[in-house]
């Protein structure tokens, strides 16, 4: 990162992200002197630099690209910009390359999340793996890949086309389908999970997750809140089960969301919310253990919860807006119709979203409408996850992730030269 980079990102992060650089720096220092082989022809393979090791949906992304490039006997390495770790060894360490053998000059093709750390070098390709859930603020946001010239990495339709549209026109966009992992090793049983958390076997779970950080304004915690008391009685054997992390870091969102809870018609009994860090099969146990998710999202980079929750073949509720939609059809899923609106200054909660103009207002009563349909008719919804999961089965196959990787290793100055 240049000196130019680093006012950028003050300018966009603030004090917090300045003092979270200043925290990996070391880690940064050692990636820009890990290459060790500038002499020598790379060979033909990736290597990912990324926060592996961090408790978010772009490191979740990171770590499923490594786990999907290793079934499809890609040659890859990896490199964890994340310090300290904040997820158990178990969830990343298997896909992390040791220090001492890492080599930046090793493989033809570099992939970094988002912002370039390590140098640049005339014989490998340096991409950018970038995400972004709106039709404006990604030049703000995130400057340097805006002007760099580097290649691009998007994994949804949604995000190829916006950086075609807004990048300098010689600037390589890879459309890469994301790396989905459609059948976990490892899931914890729903029934161990429904009692863990006090659920009857035959109690209707409608679920979400999200991440505090990721900002609650854009992911909408609230509509969902409220499509469910539209939908459900005190009668209705039905509950909310909202998966939350990083409430701890963002007290004030916590509190109102709380508030919204204890003030619907349905009231705390009937919402359950865990914060506390769940190991990857917990999480995978909870996509089996409920019976549809929602989200009613302003805009989304990928929606990888949604899809998630399709390839387990459950019916999905979500707006009908940005990246998801690749995926949310009225085939595969119940998109929620919406408005474009502007958001106000006090629902811009991360600042790298202080440049965007428009987002998505999804209906709250059609996606009460839909959660009562699933919960009244099971074979509608039955229908709508099957259809889901076949989708998601074969759009996000092994065979089209490797053919997309292979794409991209191929279609560069860099593989014409070692052919």
């Amino acid at each position: 990162m240049t000196f130019t980079d680093t006012i950028n990102s003050l300018k966009v992060w603030g004090i917090k992200g300045a003092i979270n650089f200043a925290r990996r720096w070391p880690v940064l220092r050692r990636l820009k002197n890990s290459d060790k082989h500038v002499w020598r022809s790379p060979q033909r393979g990736i290597t990912l630099i990324g926060p592996f090791s961090a408790h978010n949906g772009n490191s979740h992304t990171m770590r499923n690209l490594a786990q999907m490039l290793r079934n499809a006997n890609i040659p890859f390495q990896t490199f964890d910009t994340n310090y300290p770790p904040s997820l158990p060894p178990g969830d990343y360490k298997h896909l992390i390359t040791p220090f001492k053998e890492f080599d930046l000059g090793h493989y033809s093709h570099v992939i970094e999340l988002f912002t370039q750390h390590s140098p640049v070098s005339s014989n490998r390709v340096h991409a950018l793996l970038a995400f972004w859930e709106y039709e404006s603020g990604f030049d703000f946001a995130f400057p340097s890949a805006a002007t760099s010239g580097l290649p691009i990495v998007a994994m949804s339709d949604f995000n190829a086309k916006h950086f075609r549209t807004i990048l300098p026109k010689d600037t390589p966009v890879f459309k890469i389908r994301h790396p989905l992992i459609l059948n976990p090793s490892e899931a914890t049983s729903p029934d161990v999970l429904r009692a863990r958390y006090c659920i009857s076997p035959t109690t209707f779970i409608v679920f979400f997750n999200f991440d505090y950080g990721s900002s609650y304004y854009r992911k909408n915690p609230e509509a969902v809140v409220k499509a469910f008391a539209k939908a459900f009685t005190h009668s209705d054997n039905a509950v909310l089960l909202l998966k939350t992390s990083n409430a701890k870091r963002h007290r004030e969102t916590e509190m109102r969301l709380r508030s919204v809870i204890s003030t619907s018609s349905l009231g705390q009994d009937r919402i359950i919310i865990i914060d506390d860090a769940l190991s990857q099969s917990d999480m995978s146990g909870l996509f089996h253990a409920c019976d549809v998710y929602i989200s009613l999202h302003r805009g989304e980079g990928f929606g990888i919860g949604m899809a998630e929750a399709m390839a387990c073949g459950k019916p999905v509720i979500a707006t009908n807006y940005s990246a998801n939609t690749e995926f949310c059809t009225d085939e595969t899923s119940i998109p929620v119709p919406y408005k474009m609106t502007s958001p106000s200054k006090a629902e811009i909660d991360n600042p790298a979203y202080s440049h965007v103009t428009s987002w998505a207002e999804p209906d709250i009563d059609f996606a009460a409408s839909a959660l009562v349909k699933c919960y009244k008719d099971r074979n509608f919804a039955k229908q709508i996850g099957s259809t889901g999961a076949a989708f998601i089965k074969k759009s996000f196959s092994l065979e089209n992730f490797k053919q997309d990787i292979n794409a991209f290793l191929d279609e560069s100055p860099i593989a014409a030269a070692m052919q």
